[in-house]
């Protein structure tokens, strides 16, 4: 008798492998559904974190930067009354200088006429004094009308100084070369009786006062000459170029000074020697220092004792800031 194939009796459902491992692979792909959304989760979490602190630190920012803001305002108004008085002691200074310049003004004007009474009337005495005069006595005479002529040329260099104003001046363009030219040929006398020997390189052309800017070479060859060492004055007259500004340099082989003294040299009557050895107002450096202040500029000394001086200048150029492009009239 045959075997005959078992399987499920009529009724009963079958079992489908097919659809069973479609069953299993829609299981797994749930789950790695699954497994995405926990990680995404975690990553939203961290996400949600992070902009927390961000807002944290964006508040924390925030509040910084309106201190700073506190604190910004606060120094613009300081620096606004700081302005201010500076604009009000700018004032009250521009006024005190005018009363200083006007008062040396009458000062030297009016101190002028008793000295040179004084004066005239010692060269009276001196000149009708009879032979039998004591010799003390002559001397002290001509030391009192030396000193009162001393005096006189002292009020007169302050009374010029105070008439000194870039007001009254006019600004143009100056070929400091063709100055140098003229201010020799004035010295030229003295430059003969000291024997010197002055060397000069190409110089420019600025923008600015052009009878001061002569005074301040003049007084600067002029002082080259007067200080003189034991050997022939040999004066060199120079010019070098910056960015905003030229330097000008008068170098000589004198008898040069102490470093110490290099700024007091520029003060109103200040002198490093006697009257007996070298004579002058004291004014000469302090005229050369007003003049190049008026331009804007700087003015200073290189010296040691016995080794000569450099006497250097800077002069802005034309439109460097704070100097006018064009000539103007004060």
């Amino acid at each position: 008798m045959s075997e005959e194939r078992t399987g499920p009796e009529d009724g009963e459902p079958g079992c489908d492998s097919n659809e069973l491992r479609r069953k299993v692979a829609r299981l797994e792909s749930e789950c790695q559904r699954l497994k995405v959304l926990k990680a995404t989760n975690r990553g939203l979490a961290r996400a949600n974190a992070r902009a927390a602190e961000l807002v944290a630190e964006v508040e924390l920012r925030d509040a910084e930067i309106e201190k700073l803001n506190t604190a910004l305002a606060a120094a613009n108004a300081r620096a606004a009354t700081l302005m201010a008085d500076l604009e009000l002691n700018m004032e009250e200074l521009a006024r005190s200088n005018q009363e200083l310049e006007r008062f040396a003004f009458a000062a030297s004007h009016d101190l002028q006429n008793p000295l040179r009474t004084i004066a005239g009337l010692v060269s009276v005495v001196l000149r009708t004094s009879p032979p039998e005069t004591p010799p003390a006595h002559v001397r002290h005479l001509t030391l009192a009308r030396e000193e009162a002529e001393r005096m006189l040329r002292m009020l007169s260099d302050l009374l010029e100084y105070s008439r000194l104003h870039a007001g009254d001046l006019r600004r143009i363009p100056v070929d400091l070369d063709d100055l140098l030219d003229q201010v020799l040929i004035g010295l030229s006398v003295a430059i003969e009786a000291e024997q010197a020997r002055i060397t000069r390189a190409p110089l420019p052309s600025v923008l600015g006062y052009r009878t001061p800017l002569g005074r301040l070479l003049q007084n600067l060859l002029s002082n080259s000459l007067k200080f003189r060492g034991t050997e022939a004055p040999e004066i060199h007259v120079s010019a070098t170029e910056t960015e905003e500004e030229w330097v000008v340099s008068v170098e000589d082989n004198g008898i040069g000074l102490d470093p110490a003294d290099s700024e007091r040299i520029f003060q109103m009557f200040q002198r490093l020697h006697p009257n007996s050895t070298y004579g002058g107002t004291g004014m000469g450096l302090a005229f050369c220092k007003k003049i190049v202040d008026l331009h804007g500029g700087r003015i200073w000394v290189d010296s040691e004792l016995g080794k000569g001086a450099r006497f250097s200048f800077s002069l802005r150029k034309a439109g460097s800031p704070g100097l006018p492009t064009v000539a103007d009239n004060g």
